[in-house]
């Protein structure tokens, strides 16, 4: 395959090889062989199998589970392609890495996602895409382009196939953040919307959310898009809620974990 007249070079780390091969097969192109392992004094090494001088290159690396050392790999991976004189990088993050950290919300509080940026940036990225950002202002902490994709029409695809009685649900959003996404899947399936109001339990517990809706008689869907869904006690508390308000079954939708969780 050839991408603005040079052929296209797809390379990954160790964050989600499966991911990588799938993408390959769908664009019937080879991954590129890549070594990435460890030194024994942790340190990361690279090495790429073969050329990339001229390439438009693909590194399809997500931000999840190991994120520090998927992110070190990232941009190591960058600057070897940089180095071997790649035409173009782009950068492929399905779960962009300190996504939640987007803003100064607390005195002294580091505003990381931009750190994350500026160093795809000074490794040699060209071009990033990345799906559904946690903070939309993200895409301006980037002087290059910024591509983020939106999930709904697979997820409204998903609904439709695997979940029975969809056309009687709520959508939910499990906070404020997620409201424009869960809305425009609401519209998409046309079915109702609700928006979960949370209530911080103490201001000293960490990951202490708790709130409610009243939806009673209807199949209940908690639309985490966001990984912050899974990562803090706002997906299972809400989903604790809208079965205790009456709701027949609950479904977690969330994005970028390896299994679908369902609460029934």
């Amino acid at each position: 395959m050839h991408y603005g007249g040079n052929s296209i070079k797809l390379l990954t780390g160790n964050s989600h090889p499966e991911l990588a091969q799938a993408v390959a097969e769908r664009l019937n192109i080879p991954l590129v062989p890549c070594v990435v392992k460890n030194f024994s004094n942790g340190e990361i090494d690279v090495k790429i199998s073969e050329s990339v001088r001229d390439e438009d290159v693909f590194i399809l690396q997500s931000g999840c589970f190991d994120v520090n050392d998927n992110l070190m790999e990232l941009l190591i991976l960058i600057s070897a392609c940089k180095t071997a004189s790649a035409r173009r990088i782009t950068a492929v993050i399905p779960c962009y890495p300190y996504a939640r950290q987007a803003q100064k919300d607390k005195s002294r509080a580091p505003i990381t996602a931009k750190l994350v940026a500026n160093m795809l940036a000074t490794a040699g990225a060209d071009h990033l895409i990345t799906m559904d950002l946690h903070a939309s202002q993200i895409q301006g902490f980037f002087d290059l382009p910024v591509d983020n994709l939106y999930t709904e029409p697979s997820v409204v695809r998903y609904i439709k196939l695997e979940i029975r009685g969809w056309q009687n649900s709520i959508v939910v959003s499990p906070d404020a953040g997620g409201a424009k996404r869960a809305s425009a899947i609401a519209d998409r399936l046309g079915t109702e919307f609700a928006l979960i109001h949370r209530q911080k339990a103490g201001s000293e517990t960490q990951n202490g959310a708790n709130g409610s809706y009243l939806a009673n008689g209807v199949n209940g869907f908690v639309n985490g898009i966001t990984n912050g869904a899974i990562e803090t006690a706002t997906a299972n508390g809400s989903s604790n809620g809208h079965v205790s308000d009456g709701s027949e079954r609950m479904q977690l939708l969330v994005g970028d974990v390896k299994d679908k969780a369902s609460l029934n």
